[in-house]
């Protein structure tokens, strides 16, 4: 009997595994060249895009002012003349003429033949155009006036009164009839209101600035004294003290204006390019072409704008930093 020999084999591995590893390899090398490339790719557009889409302005020095659009009525010291008699009227000073106490500023020639002369009462404006308000609308009693508790055939009198420059040159006058008036303007006062939830720092001040749309010729606002402010419901009224003239401001009577409450001199910028890193507040600046963080200090902000300190004037400013970077070269 044969005895049955047991053969060793021995597993050769074929040409197919071999393949398979290496396929897997290659798609593993290709897929990382190919995450790299995208890597590359994306870095390099980045870069382009950033130097196409970067927004830049020159930082300059400004004032941002904090301001306030109001309605209100003037109140001056004023003095009306009545004519002492009845007869022809020949005016003897221009209106808006500064005039001393006792002055000539009127004839009146009489049907007798005689003539009358009127003087001025007291120093100051003379102005020939009435508006009804100067009784009612006096210095010493600033707490009662109320803007919008002015009866409306009165404001209806007053913008009549503004189409009239008075008394015509050799018109007849009663004796009693109202010809003129003297103006004091050391010191006016304009009592402005505004809705109660525009009551924004105006309370913090002393002092503000008023522009009076009526002197739109005026190159800079007349500083004003804050005297009163009170509530009255949903409005809250404030007085104001003046003591510069303001062209033509004795004809008026109701005025707008724009109240200046708060201004900070620096550097003004868009809102948009200030950026917070690292907790500090900053801005992206271009020093040779090179993205550069600072740090500044915001000093007031109005809508979309900011005046800071911290950088000097002539800076090119990114306006737009979500697209830089600290360093990076555009």
């Amino acid at each position: 009997m044969h005895k049955v020999r047991k053969r060793k084999f021995t597993v050769i591995e074929g040409q197919r595994g071999k393949k398979q590893k290496r396929n897997i390899k290659d798609r593993i090398l290709l897929l990382l060249f190919l995450l790299l490339a995208l890597l590359l790719v994306w870095l390099a557009g980045r870069k382009l895009a950033a130097k196409l889409m970067v927004e830049t302005v020159i930082a300059y020095e400004g004032v941002l002012e904090q301001t306030l659009a109001v309605d209100g009525v003037l109140v001056r010291e004023e003095k009306v003349v009545a004519a002492p008699t009845g007869g022809i009227l020949h005016w003897l000073v221009q209106e808006g003429e500064r005039v001393p106490s006792g002055f000539p500023v009127a004839k009146i020639t009489t049907v007798s033949g005689s003539t009358v002369t009127v003087t001025a009462p007291e120093p100051g404006i003379f102005v020939r155009q009435l508006d009804g308000f100067e009784q009612s609308l006096q210095p010493h009693g600033l707490s009662q006036i109320n803007p919008s508790q002015l009866p409306k055939e009165e404001k209806e009198l007053e913008a009549e009164a503004e189409t009239s420059q008075g008394t015509a040159e050799g018109a007849f006058v009663q004796k009693g009839s109202f010809l003129f008036k003297i103006v004091d303007n050391f010191p006016w006062y304009y009592v402005a209101q505004f809705a109660g939830n525009r009551f924004v720092k105006l309370e913090e001040q002393s002092k503000v600035a008023i522009n009076f749309a009526f002197a739109q010729n005026e190159a800079n606002p007349v500083a004003a004294k804050i005297r009163e402010i009170r509530s009255e419901g949903e409005l809250v009224t404030a007085v104001f003290q003046l003591q510069e003239e303001v062209s033509g401001y004795y004809r008026e009577r109701f005025a707008q204006a724009e109240i200046i409450y708060a201004s900070a001199r620096g550097i003004m910028l868009p809102a948009s390019a200030l950026v917070l890193r690292d907790n500090e507040v900053g801005v992206y600046v271009l020093i040779k072409s090179k993205v550069r963080f600072r740090k500044v200090e915001v000093l007031e902000t109005k809508e979309d704008h900011v005046v800071i300190d911290g950088i000097q004037p002539g800076l090119p400013v990114i306006v737009n930093p979500s697209w830089v970077e600290e360093g990076q070269q555009l």
